[in-house]
């Protein structure tokens, strides 16, 4: 059954890099080139080893919750745990290479038990609707907030809150922060109804500043009290939370244009999850940062040209 699913998993990157283009595909193997070079620099630093273990295991442990296949896998799988770690550690080849390479056995034992224990983590959190006073502040346009928090909502809150009752350690706000973001960044990877689109009967440019500054503005009042909290206790380190919100302020909107860029009625874009994947990437690498303004700007063009299909009607 593992070699089934790996063999689907091979066959399934290979439909997304056709479907993303030659030109793109390069481009991701350029990033994932660099993302390696920095993962050896960063390993040679003592004091970063911890922080990049820690981050990798972040990642498979918000790729496991994130899965929807889990239902599937355990139908059909006598030990669906055995094809979590598989994978798991396919995708952290990035990081066991370097680990490996570099003799840092005791990084290397400590990540790969705790790939070994994320599959037997049970995170049982409702999809089910929840109306909630959360639900109800959040304004209707906002659409994909409202879905996204019914779907996270325990956990958005949760993290909330630790981060602003523990805002007094240096770095409880600016990882609570980034886990919301890229919580944040999910909302958008799937299209919505030509319906919900057209609603608002808006030309393509129109549309696109509407959505980008009320999504800028829900942002912005979910994470203020955070940096001010932070602020207040660390005051000298206050330029990290300032960095990291305008960061989050460019990806937010760098993953709508990228949505409009790609949008087909009730469809996800895999090329869009790829992209994502790129921007979340250029917050630990800030030599992408160049990169995501580029594409943020090709973007912007693409899915003006794009939405004028669907809104025409509205110029």
């Amino acid at each position: 059954m593992i070699f089934e699913i790996i063999n689907i998993r091979i066959k399934q990157i290979f439909r997304i890099l056709l479907q993303i283009g030659f030109v793109r595909t390069i481009l991701l193997f350029g990033m994932l080139s660099v993302t390696i070079f920095y993962v050896f620099i960063f390993l040679k630093t003592i004091e970063y080893r911890v922080f990049v273990v820690g981050v990798f295991s972040l990642l498979i442990l918000v790729i496991h919750f994130k899965r929807k296949d889990k239902i599937f896998l355990s139908i059909y799988s006598a030990k669906p745990y055995l094809i979590y770690i598989t994978e798991y550690l396919l995708l952290s080849i990035l990081l066991i290479i370097p680990l490996v390479y570099n003799k840092l056995w005791i990084h290397s034992l400590a990540y790969i038990l705790i790939v070994i224990l994320i599959p037997f983590i049970k995170i049982n959190i409702k999809k089910s609707s929840i109306n909630s006073v959360f639900q109800n502040k959040i304004p209707y346009s906002n659409f994909e907030w409202k879905a996204g928090i019914r779907k996270n909502l325990i956990v958005f809150i949760v993290l909330w809150f630790i981060g602003f009752f523990s805002s007094f350690f240096v770095v409880s706000v600016p990882i609570v922060i980034f886990i919301l973001g890229v919580i944040i960044l999910n909302f958008y990877e799937n299209a919505e109804p030509l319906q919900i689109l057209i609603a608002q009967e808006l030309s393509p440019k129109k549309f696109l500043a509407e959505k980008i500054k009320s999504h800028l503005k829900i942002f912005t009042i979910t994470v203020a009290p955070l940096i001010l909290a932070f602020i207040i206790f660390n005051a000298e380190y206050y330029y990290v939370v300032l960095v990291e919100y305008i960061f989050f302020l460019s990806l937010i909107i760098y993953t709508i244009l990228l949505k409009y860029a790609f949008y087909t009625p009730n469809k996800k874009s895999g090329a869009m999850q790829i992209y994502t994947t790129i921007g979340i990437a250029a917050i630990f690498l800030p030599v992408l940062s160049p990169l995501i303004i580029i594409l943020s700007i090709k973007f912007l063009s693409q899915a003006i040209n794009n939405l004028k299909f669907y809104l025409n009607d509205f110029n």
